[in-house]
């Protein structure tokens, strides 16, 4: 065997990767979870967070966005009320 082929560390590495045990229980979860498992992914913030936004209504949506100031209360022009206190000093 060349260096540059080692024919004995390739036919084992040939052999775990078409028979793998257990690597492939690791990488996989299970099918169903177990009692534990579930309770401890339930009650992960994140989690609670993604089922609260999946439970959402329009309703719901609907009354944060009368909280929020209407689209027309707003300056058109930004630099509007600039011009008039230059206009109407306040001394």
């Amino acid at each position: 065997a060349r260096p540059d082929e080692p024919a004995d560390t390739d036919e084992p590495n040939a052999a775990e990767l078409f028979e793998p045990e257990k690597p492939e229980q690791e990488l996989f979860a299970p099918a169903k979870p177990t009692r534990q498992q579930r309770s401890d992914a339930l009650n992960d913030p994140a989690v609670q967070m993604v089922l609260q936004g999946l439970n959402a209504t329009p309703i719901s949506i609907e009354k944060i966005e009368t909280v929020l100031p209407a689209p027309e209360s707003a300056p058109d022009h930004p630099a509007a009320p600039d011009v008039e206190l230059e206009e109407y000093p306040t001394e």
